[in-house]
């Protein structure tokens, strides 16, 4: 069986998170996340035919590639007419959903923490949380 997995950010899962239900991001909450982080990344890694991870932010910021890429793993057509319609159908759904969003659109939702958080401490929190899940995940 073939796997795929789409990761976000967990800077940017806080920050929607906070949006969307004003949470305190107190430590019992980042650790929870955390371990919700690592328990992903264990079972992504146990896969023994392998799995198609699948970062957030590419899909967002250049979902042609990224949907290219996955019909490539899983074997399926993949021309620039299929893709293409895939995206634009992807697109009207997100439109779709009222309320889905907790930013004003799906692209501001890329690196929104770097807007949402300017406390200093909080930052550092999520550091110590969650830098090894940063560096495991390849960003930055």
């Amino acid at each position: 069986m073939k796997q795929i997995a789409v990761i976000r950010h967990p800077f940017d899962v806080l920050a929607s998170v906070r949006s969307s239900d004003g949470s305190e991001l107190n430590d019992r909450q980042l650790q929870l996340r955390r371990e919700l982080y690592l328990g992903i990344m264990n079972v992504i890694k146990s896969q023994s035919e392998g799995c198609h991870v699948i970062r957030y932010e590419d899909l967002i910021t250049n979902p042609f590639k990224e949907l290219k890429a996955v019909l490539k793993y899983l074997g399926v057509k993949r021309d620039t007419l299929t893709v293409g319609k895939l995206v634009e159908t992807a697109n009207m759904l997100v439109k779709s959903i009222p309320g889905h969003v907790t930013s004003g659109d799906v692209q501001q939702s890329v690196g929104r923490w770097k807007r949402d958080f300017d406390d200093k401490d909080l930052i550092r929190k999520f550091h110590y949380y969650f830098d090894d899940v940063i560096q495991e995940l390849d960003y930055e």
